[in-house]
């Protein structure tokens, strides 16, 4: 296997490098590490954050074997084929190793470094373009973890204001109140078994809320479309958006048409907005700047038009936890 020299360097050292960061700069993540060294194989990535939290995750390397090979992002919407594949997740954020940076680096969507003109030349991906791309980025599910209750009850068990009740209740029952020492402990139990069927509850609605997935029509390019799971879907698919209304379940470029889109749950806006297919120009596409054009996860396409009987079409630009919708939770 290829070796290479880790930039990973002291934190308190005073010869930092740009090298020893993750990142934008308002996002970056300090390395954590004491020298450098020639390493064959990174198991443990070790960083820190802008507010000081101390992050250990686990570094996933891919091989290709036999006719396998993997894809990474070159720029302006295309992928450059690999043999080695090597990631981290940090806060459901993929950081991918960029060999010829010699370090990690956070993993986008098509919503960089593209232009405009580029989404019109999208014709769809094959199947194995497709499975690369999941590879790559992971399938599109926004999953919520629900504690089991024995787990929120002991972290309720251990919040300060449950410790200052035991405390109370030993401290009555040595002065011999026990009727007042055993209401409090009922009390306390009545309310520590509330708070947690509610937290429960709470963990319950929030992954239906955000969770599910949905039929969708791809288009593979001609006259070729195939109905799949939305879990499926990667930066690159273009699917086609139906007449009638349905949630959007990841953020797209419209192609051609128009969409009446309620967004009521992103900004708070009851009045729906239009949005319009993006022009082929060769301006450097930016979310803030073409955001007519997007239509984004989580919000409600009410109605779509097109003239004529062609479908109305759009690129998919961002999945999972890199959408709007991902990035709020």
């Amino acid at each position: 296997m290829q070796e290479w020299e880790s930039k990973f360097s002291d934190k308190n050292s005073s010869n930092k490098s740009s090298d020893d960061y993750v990142g934008d700069e308002d996002e970056r993540m300090e390395i954590f590490y004491y020298k450098k060294t020639w390493l064959k194989t990174i198991i443990t990535y070790i960083s820190i954050d802008k507010y000081d939290q101390i992050f250990v995750e686990e570094v996933i390397s891919l091989s290709g074997k036999s006719q396998q090979r993997y894809v990474v992002p070159k720029g302006n919407g295309t992928f450059d084929s690999t043999d080695f594949l090597r990631y981290f997740e940090n806060k459901k954020i993929r950081y991918l190793w960029k060999e010829q940076n010699l370090k990690f680096e956070k993993l986008y969507g098509l919503d960089r470094d593209i232009i405009c003109s580029t989404f019109s030349q999208h014709n769809g991906l094959n199947d194995e373009q497709q499975f690369q791309r999941t590879v790559l980025y992971g399938e599109n599910q926004i999953e919520i973890k629900v504690q089991s209750l024995l787990q929120i009850l002991f972290q309720e068990v251990l919040s300060p204001f449950y410790i200052f009740q035991v405390a109370a209740i030993v401290l009555w029952c040595l002065d011999e109140y026990y009727y007042y020492g055993s209401f409090i402990l009922l009390m306390s139990i009545g309310s520590l078994l509330s708070s947690t069927l509610q937290i429960r509850r709470n963990q319950k609605k929030l992954r239906k809320t955000v969770g599910g997935d949905a039929m969708i029509e791809v288009w593979k390019g001609g006259d070729t479309y195939q109905t799949q799971s939305s879990n499926h879907l990667v930066p690159g698919d273009v699917i086609v958006l139906p007449s009638n209304g349905f949630d959007m379940v990841c953020d797209v470029v419209l192609l051609n048409g128009n969409a009446i889109v309620d967004e009521s749950m992103l900004t708070g806006e009851s009045v729906p907005v239009m949005k319009s297919a993006i022009a082929a120009s060769n301006t450097d596409f930016s979310c803030v700047h073409h955001f007519k054009h997007i239509i984004f996860s989580g919000t409600k396409v009410i109605q779509t038009r097109y003239y004529g009987l062609e479908k109305v079409k759009a690129v998919v630009i961002r999945t999972s936890f890199q959408t709007a919708k991902g990035e709020l939770i």
